[in-house]
């Protein structure tokens, strides 16, 4: 992976948390979905977190289990906007570009693992 590559999937995760955040503000208002929004917050800006501390990892195997973490996290987050998608009267703003965001970041991370894995093995 080129080094600005790697930044931009950090930028791109960070950003999809703030988005993500901003998004899922104004049901925070009803008390059904407060409990709830909890979880796709905590998910979303797990996979930033985890693919940020990738970049200071030890090992290749350490690097590659922060990315497996991310990936599991973007699984989760992808369930909680389905859930809020499907569940939510009106619809929410944005909800449907946040589940394209994600989609993407997801692709990059699994090729990501899969190129680390076929290196580990050589």
């Amino acid at each position: 992976m080129f080094v600005g590559y790697k930044f931009e999937l950090r930028e791109r995760a960070y950003q999809f948390s703030v988005k993500l955040i901003k998004c899922l503000r104004p049901l925070f208002s009803d008390k059904v979905y407060r409990t709830i929004l909890n979880q796709p917050i905590r998910s979303a800006t797990s996979i930033s977190a985890n693919v940020c501390e990738a970049k200071y990892s030890g090992t290749e195997k350490e690097y590659a289990r922060y990315f497996e973490i991310a990936l599991k996290s973007g699984n989760e987050t992808m369930h909680w906007l389905r859930l809020i998608s499907d569940t939510t009267e009106s619809e929410v703003k944005g909800i449907e570009e946040l589940k394209k965001d994600l989609e993407e970041i997801l692709k990059v991370i699994a090729a990501s693992l899969i190129s680390l894995r076929r290196k580990q093995k050589k």
